[in-house]
């Protein structure tokens, strides 16, 4: 009679039992080859961006946000959209670790921007809204002396200006002055500077303001490449076709308040919940998005059509 102290299968099983199970020194910490439970195929993604009750107030007393919440997933674009002035500059500064909060939490990369500033920045780049290049050096000049200044050596700083330049469209024009480039392709070199440290998230501050329509797009189609390849992406504009055109998310802001937040097809759905107290209308997408930034002017118009 085989007792729980002197259990042994290969002794005491039977030839079935046998058959099944291993003896002990044969058994090992593989994986089972059929298991009966199997492992959870829901795995939650920490958001690259967690932003919860963001507020910032100036000194003075001037509020420029006032309980901001959102996240953003990795390799999408979310724009913020809203008149000059809601507050949509002092926000992305925050998240680029420029300015500090007085209100709420927000992390990059899983690190709060308040607490751990330094483990953020070499995983980021910001391309300001008034970023213009040196109109008498060359586009090639212009990624290659950045290399240099972030640390690269000679060598690598040439192989890493000729991949970025490939990845911009932009090496057929390395020996052009930016004074002899179009506004489209300056701005592709701002932003080409800002990509040779190889960002996991990118801010954009307005990046296409100022541009005709064709350099506009050519920029739009350059950023939804870049997050095919995983990159992040964070800008801000007043235009209504861009925000259309580029945003996975949409959060309209106005005077330092969340007004919506989701996409821009569920912008106007009856569905649709406002952030702002007394924002209970109805609109259309472009409806409701014109309420709040009401970028009108000629050039967006022409953008449009």
């Amino acid at each position: 009679m085989c007792t729980y102290r002197h259990l042994d299968r290969a002794m005491c099983g039977s030839p079935e039992e046998k058959a099944l199970s291993p003896p002990r020194r044969h058994l090992s910490r593989n994986p089972a080859q059929k298991p009966q439970v199997g492992r959870s195929r829901s795995t939650r993604v920490m958001a690259v961006i967690a932003v919860d009750g963001l507020g910032k107030t100036y000194p003075g007393g001037t509020k420029a946000l006032e309980d901001i919440s959102f996240t953003i997933d990795k390799g999408e674009i979310f724009c913020l959209l809203g008149r000059n002035g809601a507050g949509k500059t002092t926000l992305l500064r925050i998240l680029a670790t420029q300015l500090k909060p007085t209100l709420g939490r927000a992390s990059v990369l899983g690190h709060d921007v308040l607490a751990d500033p330094k483990a953020i920045r070499p995983h980021i780049a910001v391309v300001p809204q008034e970023a213009r290049p040196q109109m008498m050096l060359s586009a090639y000049d212009h990624i290659y002396y950045m290399c240099l200044i972030r640390g690269r050596s000679r060598e690598d700083a040439r192989e890493r200006t000729r991949k970025v330049m490939d990845d911009l469209g932009l090496w057929e024009h390395r020996d052009k002055l930016n004074a002899e480039l179009s506004g489209g392709l300056r701005q592709r070199v701002i932003i080409a500077m800002a990509l040779v440290a190889d960002p996991e998230v990118l801010f954009l501050d307005e990046p296409t303001i100022g541009l005709d329509p064709l350099g506009r797009r050519s920029v739009w189609a350059m950023l939804r490449d870049m997050t095919k390849r995983g990159t992040t992406i964070l800008l801000t504009t007043h235009y209504l076709d861009e925000a259309e055109m580029l945003a996975d998310h949409l959060l309209i802001v106005d005077k330092g308040r969340n007004v919506f937040l989701g996409t821009v097809s569920g912008c106007g759905s009856s569905s649709s919940r406002p952030r702002a107290t007394g924002a209970s209308e109805r609109f259309s997408s472009r409806d409701r998005m014109k309420r709040f930034c009401p970028s009108s002017n000629e050039d967006c118009a022409r953008s449009a059509r």
